[in-house]
């Protein structure tokens, strides 16, 4: 159980509050597409997979911490973003596993999904924390191990809901939450979780629910 995450909190979009079984708590990707970030509980550090804006955002980052001192662990290219929200504990993320507020956390440098040949892409990483949750990114490549729960991607100009099914198909985790769904209107969102729990395989619940909510891992 140690340094497993055994709650997550949705804040729309890539963004999430992790908790750990330890109590520590983890920021993920605070982008301008999360929800009002300003009522968060304490949380000890923030991670970054990606210098997008809709991953990091100078305005919501310096919502959630509110003037207080948090470090902020996050991929090359990040750094002027959290700076210019106030915060000047930065450090790159870098391959490999670190404890981060007694939660695991195991950065797997991964590229970013194509958007377009001619659209420059940032350094990105995958994360795992502890043996139990996977985020992606912006990618759908695989975690290097079976994980029990999976952030599907929902919505990007970088996929198609086709690639998302696959690759829930081809990680196979106990449970899928439909994520990175900011740009969606309800219709859409309705429908891409829809199919995606219709073909996701047998042994796959698609866990999807509000921003807000806490999910129990």
């Amino acid at each position: 159980m140690s340094g497993e995450v055994v709650r997550l909190t949705k804040l729309g979009h890539a963004c999430a509050l992790l908790e750990g079984a330890g109590g520590g708590r983890l920021l993920l990707d605070p982008g301008d597409l999360a929800g009002d970030l300003s009522a968060l509980p304490p949380f000890d550090a923030v991670v970054v997979t990606h210098a997008h804006p809709d991953h990091v955002d100078t305005a919501k980052l310096a919502q959630a911490v509110d003037g207080r001192k948090v470090p902020v662990i996050g991929s090359p290219g990040a750094e002027d973003l959290v700076r210019n929200a106030g915060i000047d504990d930065f450090s790159e993320l870098e391959e490999g596993s670190i404890q981060i507020a007694g939660i695991e956390v195991t950065a797997h440098r991964t590229p970013h999904a194509v958007i377009h040949p001619d659209f420059p892409l940032p350094p990105h990483f995958s994360l795992t924390f502890g043996d139990r949750l996977y985020t992606p990114g912006d990618s759908f490549v695989p975690p290097p191990h079976p994980v029990q729960v999976l952030l599907t991607p929902l919505g990007a100009p970088w996929m198609k809901l086709s690639e998302a099914i696959e690759f829930v198909r081809q990680v196979q985790p106990p449970r899928a939450v439909p994520f990175h769904d900011g740009g969606l209107g309800p219709a859409h969102h309705a429908l891409h979780t829809a199919l995606l729990r219709r073909f996701a395989p047998a042994a796959t619940q698609v866990d999807d629910f509000a921003v807000g909510c806490v999910f129990e891992l």
